[in-house]
């Protein structure tokens, strides 16, 4: 399962068929547009051996778990990193994209 937070909005998606892209879209511009700003964005990704959460810029600090992270976590990181979701300018096709491969990456 992979539980994605837009702002106060939350969905929780069990598999790659079940992402709802519009929905992501849709929040993402409709917070930026209210704001003006890029929205706080989290991602819960508890998949196999995989339970780590994920956030973009705009959110504050919860600081970090304190356990090492798996080998498939650690990909996943890296992927995160790769797509710039941590970072200034959110885009919402590579969150959808971080959210597909992600669910590839648990199989």
């Amino acid at each position: 399962m992979i539980r994605v937070t837009i702002g106060e909005s939350e969905r929780a998606f069990s598999s790659r068929t079940t992402i709802d892209e519009s929905w992501i879209n849709q929040q993402i511009e409709r917070r930026r547009r209210e704001t003006g700003q890029d929205p706080c964005v989290r991602v819960h990704v508890e998949l196999g051996s995989m339970d780590v959460t994920f956030a973009s810029a705009a959110c504050a600090s919860q600081g970090g778990g304190s356990r090492a992270l798996t080998s498939l976590e650690s990909s996943l990181f890296a992927l995160w990193q790769e797509l710039e979701l941590g970072g200034r300018a959110l885009v919402g096709g590579r969150l959808i994209e971080f959210l597909k491969r992600a669910f590839s990456m648990a199989r």
